[in-house]
């Protein structure tokens, strides 16, 4: 067959669908996305146990400083812990802040290591969600949750 020297580009049905249905749009923000998106990766993978790590710094006064929260990673994850971790998700988490990428992953870097906590130790009152003691020990150390192996999943805006 020859198509001579014409270009032509094809579209699956769904693209050209999204691409012309404006009813198919939702008026929605970033942040509700990405807590759908990590609340459904979390509900169904059942067999991957979770953890989240979250900065904060709705500190006013001093915005710049920031704070890391830790939710350790909880081994065989049952339904009951899923649904805890999904509604923090969903209800304790806001784009109020700002991306600090260096010191998300020195932080959770630390945790497993098994390093004392750093960021999470600033903590201002009105931050949310708080810091998770239960992945501490009594000498203010992370107890790291690594076995085998661990993999990092870094959602952000």
């Amino acid at each position: 067959m020859d198509w001579g020297s014409t270009a032509y580009t094809f579209y699956s049905a769904n693209y050209v669908d999204y691409w012309y249905d404006d009813s198919l749009a939702q008026d929605r923000k970033r942040i509700d996305i990405a807590k759908d998106v990590i609340g459904d990766l979390v509900a169904a993978n059942t067999s991957v146990d979770f953890g989240m790590a979250v900065f904060n710094s709705k500190d006013a006064v001093e915005p710049t400083v920031v704070v890391l929260s830790v939710k350790r990673l909880i081994e065989g994850m049952q339904t009951s812990d899923r649904n805890e971790l999904i509604s923090i998700i969903d209800n304790d988490l806001s784009p109020e802040t700002n991306t600090p990428l260096c010191e998300t992953f020195y932080e959770v870097y630390r945790y497993f290591n098994g390093d004392s906590v750093l960021y999470g130790l600033q903590k201002h009152p009105n931050d949310d969600p708080d810091r998770d003691t239960d992945a501490e020990n009594d000498d203010g150390d992370y107890i790291s949750p690594l076995g085998d192996c661990a993999y990092i999943r870094h959602p952000d805006d």
